[in-house]
């Protein structure tokens, strides 16, 4: 009997060699096929597209689908905790992922006669029983042991962050702030110099005329990793600006064991859900997402824990208004969902762009009506509370426009901005792509064309979640021959900007700022899809390929290329409101009057 060998992993060294021996005919669902003289099966742009706007929207209404009754979303939700929501933003790539990887598999024409050994990654353990005339070849699971090390100093930390936060009394304040606790480099908003703090909310923080209570977290790292927890000064400060600050920590310290009990108890309930729908009439697209968010219920049952502590804290702190960044993602959501659950105002502001493919802002009408959104959430601009209210279904009155609050130091850097430097300078803003195929392909892009520019200072700014990845794009450099750059992640960005000739992302929020500061925008959009718009818009130079960014650098280097003044002036108007420095005066008197 003839037999079919698909390649859809990275492979064992073993099950390489026994492919090679076979006398199989050879497909490869990946790039780059590690056996010569397979067949690589490969989506075009428009095939990815379609999938990408087809599964959003089916998973964007899954959560209304009535299962004998009731919504899948109401079947998954506790008081004010929505269990599904906490997980949708994550099974929309899930979904995606394996749909690209369905779409290659039915590129493949195989008779009944022929036997199929697929080497497929372990998300497929949810489709093996669709495909009986396929034999599955999973890869092999590294049973990940616990870190004691790691686990001894994190818990020594949260003791000490709960001790610290003791000596804390909150002001008077009724306005509540929360924020997980990150520190970047960051230009003091009044010396301009640079030094560390939150890059989303320190210059509010620092230009508040009243006192605001703040409550931070410091993300809980992989337990069974091995990357390093430092324990820096700024954790155990118990004011921020001269704001009371105290810490999540505490909170699920002292209520632990109460909340997980409480969650545990209504997780059984859950598992009895998952059950109830699965056993429904669902499509492919909606038994993967289920059975993804099924496999998440660890997760679901810590949301839970913290959802059950934030219900106890809002009943001993009682606040008017609580603001917060990221609202939309299940750790910051179960803070929000609990100060619901009292009629706590509930404000998100901006942290990030926004667009069509972004599951985080878009909701049906009956999301809205079970009050899964925040009260309130702030935008940047007029284009951003347009797409909410027309793409996200957000109600009109519920979104206000105020400005980015990073822009506040921006008058003060343009008015002391220097000449310009003798070397072109173009910084590559990074991105921790969902697609791994695009992410490498656009580092490798820049790197081959700043190889051609001895001349150019290449900067690569790390996103802040890719500072681990150090060794990932100092190995696409190589690579493509390029050592004129430098990687970067601890100047502030807009210092960077400020400083620099042009800058170069895919789809970031990076784009938005570099057009405050009327500096050349490269957008590098391999599917041609313009997320952000910056291309319609006129603001950004569009390239697809190492050649066409080699063309556009050496234009804008030989100033054949200049940006379009007008159309920068209109985007900021739509997109930014006002770049005037009043930001933290307008978020700040917003709270103080709902």
């Amino acid at each position: 009997m003839e037999q079919i060998t698909i390649i859809g992993r990275e492979l064992l060294p073993s099950e390489l060699n026994e492919i090679r021996q076979s006398t199989a005919s050879v497909y490869c669902l990946t790039e780059k096929s590690p056996v010569d003289g397979a067949t690589v099966v490969i989506l075009s742009a428009d095939e990815k597209r379609e999938i990408n706007y087809s599964v959003l929207d089916e998973i964007k209404n899954l959560g209304d689908k009535v299962i004998d009754g009731q919504s899948l979303s109401a079947r998954l939700r506790v008081e004010k905790s929505s269990i599904w929501h906490y997980h949708k933003f994550r099974t929309y790539f899930f979904v995606r992922n394996l749909d690209y990887d369905l779409a290659k598999l039915s590129k493949i024409r195989f008779s009944a006669t022929q036997k199929a050994r697929f080497y497929c990654p372990g998300e497929f353990r949810f489709l093996n029983d669709e495909f009986p005339h396929i034999e599955f070849v999973f890869p092999q699971r590294k049973k990940e042991k616990l870190n004691l090390l790691l686990s001894f100093k994190y818990l020594t930390f949260v003791k000490l962050r709960t001790f610290s936060s003791w000596f804390t009394l909150f002001s008077k304040s009724d306005v509540l702030i929360y924020y997980p606790e990150r520190y970047n480099p960051l230009l003091d908003i009044k010396s301009l110099r640079p030094r560390r703090g939150n890059f989303l909310l320190d210059y509010l923080f620092v230009q508040a005329h009243q006192p605001m209570n703040l409550i931070s977290e410091v993300p809980v790292p992989k337990l069974k990793s091995s990357a390093a927890f430092p324990f820096q000064k700024e954790y155990f400060r118990r004011k921020e600006s001269g704001h009371p600050r105290k810490n999540m920590e505490s909170v699920w310290f002292c209520y632990a064991l109460g909340a997980w009990l409480k969650a545990r108890k209504a997780g059984k309930n859950l598992q009895g859900e998952y059950a109830l729908i699965l056993n429904s009439p669902l499509t492919r697209n909606e038994k993967m997402a289920i059975r993804f968010v099924r496999s998440l219920h660890g997760s679901s049952v810590f949301y839970l824990t913290r959802y059950f502590a934030a219900k106890r804290f809002f009943k001993k702190h009682r606040f008017r208004v609580l603001l917060a960044t990221d609202e939309n993602s299940p750790l910051t959501k179960t803070v929000v969902d609990a100060a619901k659950f009292y009629g706590i105002k509930t404000v998100g502001m901006q942290h990030g762009t926004m667009h069509d493919l972004h599951p985080a802002y878009l909701y049906t009408k009956k999301d809205i009506a079970d009050g899964i959104i925040p009260d309130f959430t702030l935008t940047w601009g007029s284009y951003w509370a347009k797409f909410l209210v027309e793409k996200g279904n957000y109600p009109a009155e519920s979104v206000v426009s105020v400005g980015h609050l990073r822009t506040d130091i921006v008058p003060r850097l343009l008015a002391r901005r220097s000449e310009g430097r003798r070397r072109f300078n173009l910084v590559f803003a990074s991105q921790p792509q969902r697609d791994p195929v695009l992410r490498r392909q656009a580092a490798f892009d820049v790197f081959s064309a700043a190889r051609q520019f001895p001349e150019l200072d290449l900067v690569v700014k790390l996103h802040p979640r890719e500072f681990d990845e150090v060794d990932y794009y100092s190995a696409i450099a190589d690579e493509a021959g390029c050592t004129n750059y430098r990687i970067d992640k601890e100047t502030d960005l807009y210092a960077l900007i400020a400083s620099c000739n042009a800058l170069i992302t895919c789809f970031s929020t990076v784009g938005t700022e570099t057009i405050y500061f009327s500096k050349p925008l490269i957008i590098l959009d391999h599917l041609m899809q313009d997320i952000q718009g910056y291309c319609r818009e006129g603001v950004a130079f569009r390239v697809t390929n190492t050649d066409e960014l080699t063309s556009i650098l050496s234009g804008l280097q030989n100033g054949f290329l200049q940006i379009n003044k007008p159309s920068y002036n209109e985007f900021i108007q739509k997109y930014s409101y006002k770049i005037d420095g009043k930001v933290a005066e307008r978020v700040e008197e917003f709270l103080s009057r709902i």
